[in-house]
């Protein structure tokens, strides 16, 4: 449920120059970095308001293989050691969806376990990308309810690009869809399951239109297929282009490819 937007890195060194420079202990050297990741703030947590110890995004993340690694990583999991209310480790990496699963466990191994290991401790060293430009969500505003930045303190964008050059709290939905690597379907949903719209602002509407956009190229252009009639057919047919018929799961027009028998996907 991700769309690429622009060029992202095809490997772990390039990332570094595209990071949000903040790193961990001698991440800024290309040949160390081991870990790619962004980070959720928008759930935060329930535990702890240290941002360090909030969810690794899965929707997004690159590690370098590395046997030791792995096997430290499945002691890990085997020890078990996961209280609901006080999370990974009893250290507070916890308190949002997916925490004991890979969101809460890439961070407590991150950010705990191998870097107090005298072994690994290299291992741990990683680049956190902006979430406003990889990984990207779109809709959540950068403040809580309550006034409180979603953000860690050290993330900053560039102001000219936001709708409030006075804020250190970066707004991602204000940046357009043309200057992010890569959004994620979460917060908007999946474009096919035909949300209602009207529900969402403009960033969310448009990074559902170039999904439509990408299977209409798909379709017409790599399989041969011939366009739909947006006049007779469809539902909200300046997002959806027609591949929804009504609103929900139900009204979605599944892709039939030539190359599966024709079956439905």
């Amino acid at each position: 449920d991700t769309l690429v937007t622009g060029s992202v890195p095809t490997n772990l060194h390039t990332f570094n120059q595209q990071s949000i420079e903040k790193s961990s202990e001698n991440g800024s050297h290309p040949d160390n970095i081991n870990f790619v990741y962004t980070r959720d703030y928008i759930q935060m947590s329930k535990l702890t308001t240290d941002p360090t110890k909030y969810a690794v995004q899965g929707g997004f993340f690159a590690i370098r293989p590395n046997q030791m690694v792995y096997r430290e990583m499945m002691k890990t999991i085997y020890k078990g050691e996961f209280p609901p209310k006080a999370g990974w480790g009893h250290e507070g990496y916890g308190g949002y969806y997916g925490a004991a699963q890979v969101q809460g466990f890439l961070s407590y191994i991150y950010g705990s376990v191998l870097p107090r290991s005298s072994v690994l401790r290299t291992e741990s060293r990683s680049v956190e990308l902006h979430p406003c430009y990889y990984n990207s969500m779109v809709i959540s505003p950068p403040y809580t309810g309550d006034g409180i930045c979603r953000y860690d303190s050290n993330i900053t964008i560039n102001t000219t690009t936001t709708t409030n050059a006075t804020s250190s709290c970066p707004d991602c939905a204000s940046l357009k869809l043309s200057e992010l690597h890569s959004a994620h379907y979460t917060v908007c949903y999946k474009p096919w399951v035909c949300p209602l719209h009207k529900h969402f602002g403009p960033p969310c509407k448009f990074a559902h239109r170039q999904w439509f956009l990408i299977r209409q190229e798909l379709e017409q252009q790599v399989w041969n297929q011939s366009s739909r009639n947006l006049d007779d057919d469809g539902w909200n047919t300046n997002i959806t282009l027609g591949y929804c018929r009504e609103p929900r799961h139900r009204g979605y027009v599944a892709m039939q490819s030539p190359h599966s028998g024709g079956s439905l996907i």
